[in-house]
């Protein structure tokens, strides 16, 4: 057959329109270059990449890829007999290193010392493993993949997962946001909430044993929908549309599975058998935290550990297999989002773990033995951290696989957020390295830094990270608790809410008035600890205890401190029900279900969930100025003032207000909806371009109150001239009798006379003091009227 190639002009060919020729049958997929290490998956099969630059040779041991009924049952199967074996043995290929050089720790492979396979009819959930040669002694060592996005505890064996598998319905949390729409050139504007693409996800809200012991089993949609929105500003972007986060702190396997029903299903920890709990039954109480008003999750550490808390990692890559399958953290994450939720994933990169390193030695000892601290390719020459060794974070290839961790997290189980633990034990310029990657890769992802010091120079301006956590406010909160010396009480009190040295904006640290999980947890049974001179309690006990009335209303006052002052508010699971001791993973010491629906723990979620309602929907309280307006440390009393101004655009723009769909309200707010929209739901006819948000914070502690009668109100001294002219409305306060506290505490309605139905009372400044009541032990926040 002889083939004649010709040339046809544009003219020849429209003349001679000559039929079609008919289509080539198309042949099997062609293989593309692939540079990523680890099982990567392409239309032609999977590339098996692997660092291992000591070895003799390297052996792929891979299963053929299970077929679809198979593949149905293992996407949330963590049984590893359920897995096809791996029988395939296929000699890997050494890949040419000429030419090659050190490049930059961000700088993909290749790397020298790579072994590649490409191997057809394998792909997602087909398992496998590397046999690795060690140079010197023959030895075979069965390897895991450092790279792998699955696998099983304690065993050699990986599971190839393509992230492109899973159909995401909220890649991004829900929006949330209060809008409002422009009606008659702008002086009337009507509040509804943004159209979201997709409604949040159907649940069995008789699942949720939060709440179920809330008495809430109303329909899914009612109990999902969040009742209220953030009044986040459309015209920020970057950090700054963060700061309506109220964060939750949780460790994943010990929040569910004690007094809850669920203990029958639930595995046990293979070393200690303490119940182990999981993403598909903490996934079931998403809907209880969006009903307290959270809007972010922060997980302690979800790859692959050993130990109990997170901070010991193997693999760095893969979810932590007694939690469940990368599919279960989809679905966990998919869930948040479509409840308007964050989610925020801990990662600890300074070290490996102590025990069952699965990187220890991969590819056989040191060259030099333990001349340079052993350890092989991934240690050596790293030293000593007190939880592990460090890494070889001299050799650009660690580095690589370092900076590679975050992107991975961020972009394919879409986490929001990542704090980074201890990542002052990181050198600095490997640090760089990986917040430059994720600002190149993940954008949006919100970084967040564990440093010590507490130095926001080093950490936001050096480091680049997003935001800090702040253990020094805790500090000076349990000060002021005990009621130390009054010349240090200003100075302390100013801790807590304002601003520190070195930070611009209030979503520049996290603030955890109530204590994070280093604060809670012992892992010494409850003994006192040297290093930090104190027991490891819950709040409620560094206090007093449950039984305590002043124990319940300092823990209450500090939560509003929190959300009323600088910073991002974070509690650790169990701050909002008053979950007593110390946490631990044992049962005796985990979420304990069993109370939330007590009275002590109702009247504490309620305040939690008011108090998070007037920081969502309150712009002042997110980004206002904190200004110091009156202090009195004899009576442990100071009052400070936030403003910011809120522009109205003409087209959409964010008003406070409650969202049109918002289901009813709830018990623990005790402002109506209807008054709500009244007082924020409308900016004044002559500000059509803007409004400007204010309000005053009063806190009391002390022993000390004032309201019994008319002529005892506490004055505060209003001296700027715009705030003289408004009205003022209590939005809220921690002594409120629904929170635990009395009736007459406040400056509501119903306050006044307790017949009263109504509870919004205007108060107006008079001889240039604002005259309300002042409960001992509390903290009342004052908005400004807005229509």
């Amino acid at each position: 057959t002889t083939t004649t190639t010709t040339t046809t002009t544009t003219t020849q060919m429209q003349e001679q329109q000559e039929p079609p020729m008919p289509e080539t049958p198309a042949g099997p997929p062609a293989w593309v270059p692939e540079h990523r290490l680890g099982a990567n998956v392409q239309p032609a099969g999977t590339v098996f990449r692997v660092w291992a630059p000591n070895a003799q040779s390297v052996t792929l041991v891979v299963s053929q890829k299970p077929d679809a009924e198979l593949s149905a049952r293992l996407e949330y199967s963590t049984t590893v007999m359920e897995y096809p074996e791996p029988t395939w043995r296929i000699v890997m290929e050494r890949e040419p290193e000429e030419g090659l050089h050190e490049g930059e720790g961000n700088a993909p492979p290749p790397h020298a010392g790579c072994w590649c396979a490409r191997v057809s009819d394998v792909g997602h959930l087909s398992t496998y493993l590397f046999e690795v040669e060690e140079k010197h002694s023959g030895k075979k060592l069965r390897r895991r993949d450092p790279w792998a996005r699955q696998t099983f505890q304690g065993l050699a064996l990986n599971v190839v997962i393509d992230p492109g598998v899973y159909a995401w319905s909220h890649a991004h949390p829900r929006d949330t946001n209060v809008v409002t729409t422009s009606a008659n050139g702008g002086a009337s504007l009507a509040v509804q909430r943004r159209a979201s693409d997709t409604p949040p996800y159907s649940f069995d809200a008789n699942a949720s044993a939060g709440l179920r012991a809330l008495g809430d089993n109303s329909s899914a949609q009612a109990a999902a929908v969040p009742w209220f929105g953030d009044a986040n500003d459309p015209s920020t972007s970057g950090s700054d549309a963060n700061t309506s986060m109220v964060m939750y702190q949780m460790h994943l396997g010990s929040f569910t599975g004690h007094n809850d029903g669920r203990e029958d299903f639930i595995q046990r920890h293979a070393g200690t058998g303490d119940l182990v709990s999981n993403l598909r039954h903490a996934r079931e109480e998403l809907p209880y935290l969006a009903r307290m008003g959270f809007n972010a999750i922060q997980l302690l550490p979800t790859p692959e550990f050993t130990g109990l808390w997170g901070y010991n990692p193997v693999m760095f890559f893969a979810p932590h297999s007694a939690y469940g399958t990368p599919r279960d953290l989809k679905d966990f994450v998919d869930s948040a989002h479509s409840l308007g939720i964050r989610v925020i994933a801990d990662l600890a990169l300074h070290h490996g773990a102590a025990k069952d390193n699965s990187l220890w030695d991969y590819d056989g000892p040191s060259e030099h033995g333990d001349q340079n601290g052993g350890g092989g390719v991934y240690f050596e020459g790293g030293g000593g951290t007190p939880w592990g060794r460090a890494f070889a974070f001299w050799k650009h290839e660690v580095v690589h696989f370092l900076t590679a961790v975050g992107p991975a997290w961020a972009k394919e189980y879409n986490i929001d957020g990542l704090r980074f633990d201890s990542i002052h034990n990181v050198p600095r310029d490997v640090v760089h390295s990986m917040v430059a990657r994720l600002r190149e890769e993940a954008p949006d992802c919100f970084l967040i830094a564990e440093h010590n010091p507490e130095d926001p120079g080093v950490a936001l301006r050096d480091l680049g990270f997003d935001t800090m956590w702040s253990l020094s406010a805790l500090r000076d909160a349990e000060s002021l608790m005990n009621r130390g010396d009054d010349k240090t009480f200003e100075r302390k009190m100013n801790s807590i809410v304002d601003l520190r040295k070195g930070y611009k904006t209030s979503n520049e640290y996290i603030t955890y008035l109530l204590g994070g999980h280093d604060e809670v947890g012992c892992r010494s049974n409850g003994a006192f600890h040297d290093d930090t001179q104190r027991h490891h309690r819950h709040a409620i006990d560094q206090y007093g205890g449950r039984d305590s009335w002043h124990a319940r209303a300092k823990v209450r006052l500090l939560y509003a401190a929190m959300v009323a002052g600088n910073g991002i508010p974070m509690v650790f699971m169990g701050a909002e029900s008053l979950q007593g001791g110390f946490w631990h993973t044992d049962e005796a010491h985990r979420f304990d279900w069993g109370i939330v629906g007590d009275e002590e723990s109702v009247s504490m979620q309620s305040c939690v969930q008011a108090a998070n309602f007037v920081r969502r929907m309150t712009p002042a309280l997110q980004r206002g100025e904190v200004k110091i307006i009156h202090s009195h440390p004899p009576k442990g009393v100071m009052v400070f003032s936030r403003r910011v101004w809120v522009p109205c655009a003409s087209e959409e723009t964010v008003l406070t207000g409650v969202a049109e769909d918002a289901v009813g309200r709830p018990e623990a707010h005790y402002i109506p909806r209807e008054d709500w929209l009244n007082l924020y739901g409308a900016s004044p006819e002559n500000q059509s371009n803007g409004y400007e948000d204010a309000v005053l914070v009063v806190m009391n502690l002390s022993e000390f109150q004032w309201g019994e009668t008319d002529d005892h109100m506490y004055g505060i001294p209003v001296d700027n001239a715009d705030l003289r002219s408004r009205e003022w409305v209590e939005v809220f306060q921690s002594q409120r009798k629904e929170f635990g506290g009395w009736k007459g505490s406040g400056n509501a309605a119903d306050d006044d006379d307790p017949k009263e139905d109504a509870v919004v009372k205007r108060i107006r400044v008079t001889d240039g003091h604002l005259k309300v009541r002042v409960a001992k032990w509390s903290v009342h926040i004052f908005r400004a009227c807005v229509g």
